[in-house]
């Protein structure tokens, strides 16, 4: 049900601010697209970097869990920083399209199979 709320949100999110995505649509994809990069980004320093200090699978885990869930205001402020204040709305909406999508691949599909991988680490 949790995910349900999430979705709820999102779908708010969108509703109370469908005038500014529609005004501003090209600051929208700009930041879409540079909030794909940063979450990818996030997502493999989040895998990586525990693999290299060999921890296990479960604390690398929440280390790319809280990477990639925690990261929206720093996100936020290289947006307002590289394309200028409007930027900002941009990543609120679109940092969460691009968010929750990489969350919900990481924990449905992502994690289970790094198991594995983890576990050559501790191993080697």
């Amino acid at each position: 049900f949790s995910f349900l709320g999430v979705l709820f949100m999102i779908f708010f999110l969108f509703v109370i601010n469908g005038r500014n995505i529609v005004t501003h649509w090209q600051i929208l994809l700009a930041v879409i697209g540079a909030s794909l990069a940063f979450f990818a980004l996030m997502m493999l320093l989040g895998i990586f970097v525990p693999k290299l200090f060999r921890l296990n699978y479960e604390d690398s885990s929440s280390i790319t869990v809280t990477t990639v869930a925690k990261n929206e205001s720093i996100a936020m402020a290289l947006a307002f920083l590289i394309f200028g204040p409007q930027a900002a709305l941009g990543v609120a909406i679109g940092g969460v399209l691009i968010q929750v999508p990489f969350m919900v691949a990481y924990i449905q599909g992502i994690s289970k199979r790094l198991r594995g991988f983890y576990r050559r680490a501790e191993e080697a």
